[in-house]
């Protein structure tokens, strides 16, 4: 692939998850926050519009997360907060593998 081909490539892409993050912006917003839609691909990544688009349409289609909560006996806030702790949770336990990943490469083999 030539490079004028990979940039009409990335100028397309971008077009359309702009207009993705245009159409589903409420959805967007929702989840996040609107400072960070603001922020654009700064704050939140294509694939996590992505996936949160993909997750408001299969709850618009089938309703499997009011069902969920139903028979979890939660409320849509205590869902959203357990959620929200899990997102937390694989952010800390991302960052604490990736420490230690680092003092491994560096200690470890600097001392040999």
């Amino acid at each position: 692939m030539d490079m004028v081909s990979k940039r009409a490539d990335t100028i397309t892409y971008t077009g359309y998850m702009n207009k993705i993050r245009s159409k589903y912006k409420s959805v967007i917003v929702a989840k996040y926050s609107l400072e960070e839609f603001k922020a654009g691909t700064d704050a939140i990544s294509n694939d996590e519009v992505i996936t949160t688009i993909l997750d408001y349409l299969i709850e618009e289609r089938t309703g499997i997360y009011k069902e969920m909560r139903g028979v979890m006996g939660m409320s849509e806030s205590e869902y959203k907060s357990a959620a929200a702790d899990m997102k937390n949770f694989k952010s800390y336990a991302r960052k604490m593998r990736d420490n230690a990943y680092y003092t491994l490469a560096t200690e470890y083999t600097s001392a040999e």
